[in-house]
């Protein structure tokens, strides 16, 4: 897009139908390059969760996190620096956060004598604390950032933690995840991320700590559209038969959903003189995703049935136009023509990411599996799925060298190999289970890696 922030884009994987057809539809909207550029000033509140005892390894990384931070202030920022567990609380105020109050932070945070103390605030209390911290000083959009930076998977507290990040995000308040141990890297973080509305990273180097807190820092400069609401309606004779890979919300997820958007709306009207547009509910299938960045894009995959060939299906999407300040809206129809033609480029790329879906599920049906030592239905998933990418390789002359496609199968015949390789012990294959599970995270969602 040039003169919007965003593009949207919708096609299916057949050109052309005769009669009652099963089709696979694709809804894409993307944001060009362009936005701010320089980064504003930042206030930043990081939660290190030190409740249990953690590994030089990962010590390390924490330590070249906030020294990364530091390095990075720029005039205006206010930076902070909470604990969860020893010794609790708020430990370094915006005016103290520098390289010598740090270091000596470092002396008694990381000290071998207090490496079990369990004590001070938990997790959730460190994050309330955060979020109070950063609330009452104006900031631009995405100037706000709750940084949690954890060597665990928080999955015994993420329904809480969830919950107060979605509280954070109603003000203006992003939570993002920095895992500094590859035990971290689970989908609790990933919702975690997604309630507050900020990223999840995962950090394998303490030498690449300074390009991940500028890329979390720059974010804040590539917002580009918020509040996006997308609509999408049916002509006659189209049935839906799943939005792949979702689920319709319940009553109480629908109005979290709605308070975020409202919140966000009345936001931009007091911050940006952007009209406060939302309401009630729009007709047909509605899905909203709160930020948008520059550069990115998303997919969504629908399957249907259509009757008969002509139109399908007319799509709208609602959003805050943050580079021109104004509420936007783009659209986009689709029609199939009668008869039969040819698969192209367009088509194909609807089948690959369906494809890139079922890798997704078949990972991540074969960690549940091996989570319960059932191996043969862990294999049978895996191995169903390898023949179904080398098939569609062989059957499109375009596939044959496909270097994803090719990742994708690759990395199944090695799960498979492994699997099939005696003796796999439960501990073996609960270590497999998470990997794949991280893996089929990673096929969807991109882990950003520093």
């Amino acid at each position: 897009p040039s003169r919007s922030a965003l593009g949207l884009y919708v096609d299916a994987d057949s050109a052309a139908i005769d009669g009652p057809t099963r089709l696979r539809i694709q809804i894409g909207v993307t944001a060009g390059e362009r936005y701010a550029g320089q980064r504003p000033a930042m206030n930043v509140a990081v939660v290190l969760d030190l409740r249990t005892a953690a590994t030089a390894e990962t010590n390390a990384r924490m330590r070249a996190l906030l020294l990364a931070l530091d390095r990075a202030q720029q005039a205006g920022d206010r930076f902070s620096l909470l604990v969860a567990g020893r010794p609790g609380g708020l430990l370094l105020a915006p005016e103290r956060f520098r390289h010598g109050p740090l270091q000596a932070a470092f002396t008694s945070l990381f000290a071998a004598e207090q490496s079990t103390i369990d004590a001070g605030l938990n997790v959730d209390q460190a994050l309330r604390a955060a979020m109070r911290q950063v609330a009452d000083v104006d900031a631009v959009v995405g100037g706000r950032i709750v940084l949690l930076v954890t060597p665990a998977a928080l999955d015994a507290d993420v329904d809480t933690l969830a919950n107060t990040a979605h509280h954070g995000a109603l003000a203006g308040i992003m939570t993002s995840v920095v895992a500094v141990s590859e035990h971290a890297a689970t989908p609790s973080l990933d919702r975690l991320a997604q309630a507050g509305q900020g990223r999840r990273r995962v950090l394998r180097s303490n030498i690449d700590a300074a390009a991940a807190i500028d890329d979390e820092l720059a974010m804040a400069a590539k917002v580009v559209a918020q509040a996006l609401r997308f609509r999408i309606r049916f002509a006659p004779g189209v049935k839906l038969v799943e939005v792949i890979g979702s689920r319709r919300l319940d009553s109480e997820a629908t109005q979290r959903v709605r308070v975020a958007e409202r919140s966000i709306d009345r936001r931009l009207a007091q911050q940006l003189g952007i009209k406060a547009d939302r309401g009630d509910d729009d007709d047909g299938i509605q899905i909203v995703i709160p930020t948008f960045y520059a550069g990115d894009t998303h997919v969504i995959l629908l399957d249907v049935l259509a009757e008969h060939a002509g139109p399908l299906v007319d799509v709208s999407v609602r959003y805050k136009d943050l580079i021109h300040l104004r509420n936007n809206v783009a659209r986009a129809m689709l029609s199939v023509a009668s008869g039969e033609r040819a698969a192209g480029p367009l088509q194909r790329n609807v089948l690959k990411n369906l494809l890139a879906w079922k890798v997704s599920r078949a990972a991540w049906q074969a960690s549940y599996f091996l989570s319960r030592h059932d191996l043969g239905q862990a294999l049978y998933v895996l191995a169903e799925t390898k023949q179904l990418l080398r098939g569609l390789r062989h059957e499109i002359e375009a596939w044959g060298d496909d270097s994803e496609l090719l990742a994708d199968e690759t990395m199944l015949t090695e799960y498979v190999t492994v699997l099939r390789t005696p003796p796999v012990t439960e501990v073996a294959h609960l270590y497999l289970a998470e990997s794949l599970q991280v893996a089929s995270v990673r096929k969807l969602k991109p882990i950003q890696e520093h």
